[in-house]
């Protein structure tokens, strides 16, 4: 009983995620309540897509290096990214720091792409796997005890991705 109960704490709270994404970001990046991370990348933390940088701004962590909750959406113009706890203001992304301190090199994403904690992957793996998740719980769902939640996902599936569009490189 108490796993049912965790697995649909975890599925509302994915469903609460996908619809704040799908209504848009904050309009003022600077409220109190918005996180803000810099040197971002998409990055892997077990089987969890997150972002993995240096949050400036946090509510609960303060000024600290992160790796976020389960990444969800990227905006198009990479200055806000959803996830399952919050949105998050984005500052520079670690890639464009790269290219500053080495111009031209080649390669340098995947030189510097890893750390005791996390692997960073490419934007086009984190736009598939954001692009697919609101399916993945939706199998999740009807897979479990939370079937009465299948039909919410299907409904965030239909409109997914958000209109604003997941990032491209």
């Amino acid at each position: 009983m108490a796993s049912e109960e965790h697995a649909r704490r975890t599925l509302n709270r994915f469903i609460t995620s996908f619809n704040a994404a799908l209504a848009g970001p904050p309009t003022d990046p600077l409220d109190p309540e918005v996180a803000h991370i810099e040197l971002w990348a998409t990055a892997v933390v077990g089987s969890n897509l997150v972002l993995a940088g240096w949050t400036e701004r946090h509510p609960v962590f303060g000024e600290t290096k992160v790796w976020t909750s389960r990444l969800i959406h990227i905006t198009a113009d990479q200055k806000w990214a959803r996830t399952a706890s919050r949105w998050y203001s984005l500052g520079k992304p670690f890639s464009a720091e790269m290219e500053e301190l080495f111009p031209g090199a080649q390669h340098l994403e995947a030189a510097i792409s890893s750390s005791p904690d996390f692997v960073t992957v490419p934007m086009e793996v984190a736009v598939r796997a954001m692009a697919d998740f609101p399916n993945l719980m939706t199998k999740l769902a009807a897979g479990s005890a939370c079937k009465d939640l299948v039909p919410q996902f299907e409904e965030i599936e239909a409109k997914w991705p958000p209109t604003d569009g997941v990032a491209r490189h």
